[in-house]
């Protein structure tokens, strides 16, 4: 995850800037009047996508990451091509928090709690036309054995519908002849 007020990424080619722009890495939508802007708590994103980096084979991408007189940090930056798999369904789109810590309880009732990492297991929906089936079960068996990328349900990241994991399996419904519903859920990587 990222830790920092704001992120400026900057593309350039053969020297000249051919994509810059700033993202605020904190969710102020709770700021709904002026006593909610000073009282109210910041809430930091940690996490964003761009899918709208221009495609130069040679450029150079820098990530700049602030915040006004504290700490920064980037956990990873990922950079690939961008696959459609249909048309999302808002709907059907969700997580779940998934816990690997757990509570032992021995013989005289004393608790033992190991804190260990967690992570979202989100389960996508989108329409695929049924002409794109086997292209979209050939690209889906392409990421098998765990093979980590980023799923994208919405560019909005307090929807917390970015992931970046494996994906544990995905369906496809034929819904009527010319659609199908396709389902696939994806573990983050802890």
């Amino acid at each position: 995850g990222i830790s920092a007020a704001e992120i400026r990424v900057t593309m350039t080619d053969a020297g000249a800037v051919v994509y810059q722009t700033t993202i605020a890495m904190q969710d102020e939508t709770i700021v709904s009047d002026g006593l909610s802007y000073y009282v109210a708590p910041i809430t930091e994103l940690s996490e964003f996508v761009l899918t709208d980096l221009p495609p130069y084979a040679a450029a150079q991408i820098t990530l700049e990451a602030s915040r006004r007189g504290g700490q920064v940090s980037v956990g990873q930056f990922l950079l690939g091509p961008v696959w459609s798999l249909g048309r999302p369904v808002i709907g059907g789109t969700g997580f779940q928090g998934v816990d690997f810590s757990y509570v032992k309880q021995d013989d005289y009732g004393d608790l033992t709690t190991v804190r260990r990492a967690a992570t979202r297991l989100s389960t996508f929906e989108t329409c695929l036309p049924n002409a794109q089936l086997l292209g979209f079960d050939a690209r889906m068996r392409s990421l098998r054995g765990g093979t980590a990328a980023v799923w994208i349900g919405s560019a909005d990241p307090r929807k917390a519908a970015i992931n970046y994991g494996f994906y544990r399996s995905y369906r496809a419904a034929y819904q009527t002849d010319a659609w199908s519903l396709i389902s696939i859920e994806v573990q983050g990587i802890v």
